[in-house]
């Protein structure tokens, strides 16, 4: 690795080893950090005291008896087991950052970005892989945003370092270290990217605040398997995203559907068979809440696998018609107020992976999105071509600052 790099991070206390392929970043401890460690503790608490109380009814009614509605009554207490887990990570974790005891590890080798927060005996891990890697980013919106609402925020706000690219979300690395150390730190995983690049990448860049302006971005081929097409119009142009499927549309969703609705008819199927006519009223609410979602998992899913997503676009308006097996929904807002059009995250996650969609942003109105059935490639794809045609960036514009300066105070 760069010489004047591994010197920089040595002299702010970063223990550097050099690996085959990259090099492993072993960050001092952080120091105290109250806030950080209240509200984690706090947090944790809750959790752990709520998963206790939860547990405790049907393991305790569980015991008094047998048969299989206590059997039934045994499995759904153990299912808080991963919840109460959490709780107790998170109060450990709160303790560890009230005491200054947290740590971070970052690692870059085998293709890989690696992030290791260590909270005493707990450790989270988040990778990225190094070939979708495109910037490295100092600040966040939200955090810059709030940073003029306190001390605590604004140096948080200088204390933010993401990495960003070709993949689902964002990922924050080794935050409330201190921004010199960061700098150095970005430098240097850029710097270790770049050499693992294929001949003709665009380089990794470190850019300094999120309103800093992206690098061009490179031209994205059309997937090959890919079944949306573009139509060009007397006024403008449509985009035609025939449905997905079930499987490849719902990305797996309708799998998890169908097996949580067998072992509801599983489970309370054997229940009610040994329990006799006589049905409990809180067993009969279990089993309705539990087979409604399940339901209301596997409608979702075929919405998804179903549905086809129309775009059109002229020189006054930008139209969007969904075409679904419960019906048909269509908008259409002023092409003036689009700002920007880019590929995020849609809110929902299938086996905890966010499903992306392509969104619209406006000056004067929320975000739409679309196309969640798409692969991630698709959407990268139909993005930038819409940012092409439409003429609008990646990333909506920042808003303008409040009259008086930063959160409305007057100026001197």
């Amino acid at each position: 690795m760069n010489a004047q790099h591994k010197k920089d991070l040595e002299q702010a206390g970063v223990a550097v080893t050099e690996t085959f392929d990259g090099a492993r970043f072993e960050l001092p401890p952080r120091g105290r950090q109250k806030a950080v460690g209240l509200g984690l503790t706090l947090f944790g608490l809750f959790v752990t005291a709520f998963m206790v109380f939860w547990m405790s009814g049907p393991i305790r009614g569980a015991l008094r008896g047998s048969g299989a509605f206590n059997v039934f009554l045994l499995v759904f207490g153990l299912m808080g087991l991963p919840g109460l887990l959490a709780g107790l990570a998170m109060l450990t974790a709160g303790l560890a950052a009230w005491s200054g005891r947290s740590r971070a590890t970052v690692e870059i080798g085998g293709g890989r970005l690696r992030v290791m927060e260590r909270f005493g005996p707990f450790r989270y891990t988040w990778k990225r892989p190094v070939a979708g890697m495109r910037r490295f980013r100092f600040g966040s919106e939200s955090a810059e945003t709030d940073a003029a609402s306190s001390p605590e925020a604004s140096r948080f706000a200088a204390s933010v370092l993401t990495v960003e690219g070709d993949f689902p979300r964002p990922l924050w690395i080794a935050p409330f270290y201190d921004p010199a150390l960061l700098r150095a730190l970005a430098n240097a995983l850029a710097d270790l990217a770049g050499r693992g690049a294929p001949a003709g990448a665009p380089a990794v860049a470190v850019l300094d605040s999120p309103a800093a302006p992206d690098a061009p971005e490179p031209a994205i081929p059309r997937p090959a398997r890919s079944k949306v097409s573009i139509l060009e119009m007397p006024e403008g142009f449509a985009v035609d995203a025939p449905p997905a499927g079930l499987i490849r549309g719902s990305h797996g969703l309708i799998f998890f559907a169908v097996f949580w609705l067998g072992m509801c008819g599983l489970i309370f199927g054997v229940a009610l068979t040994k329990g006799g006519t006589a049905v409990p009223a809180p067993f009969a609410a279990f089993a309705a809440l539990f087979v409604g979602i399940g339901i209301a998992l596997l409608l979702f899913a075929i919405h998804l696998g179903r549905r086809r997503v129309m775009i059109a676009a002229n020189a006054r308006t930008l139209g969007v018609r969904r075409i679904g097996p419960f019906g048909t929904k269509e908008e259409r807002y002023p092409r003036a107020d689009l700002c920007a059009v880019r590929c995020g995250p849609s809110g929902i996650e299938v086996n905890d992976r966010p499903v992306m969609e392509l969104q619209f942003h406006f000056h004067s109105r929320t975000k739409v999105g679309c196309l969640a059935q798409l692969s991630q490639d698709e959407l990268r794809w139909l993005a930038g071509e819409l940012r092409r045609r439409l003429g609008v960036p990646e990333r909506p514009p920042r808003a303008a600052p409040a009259p008086g300066g930063p959160a409305g105070t007057k100026s001197p």
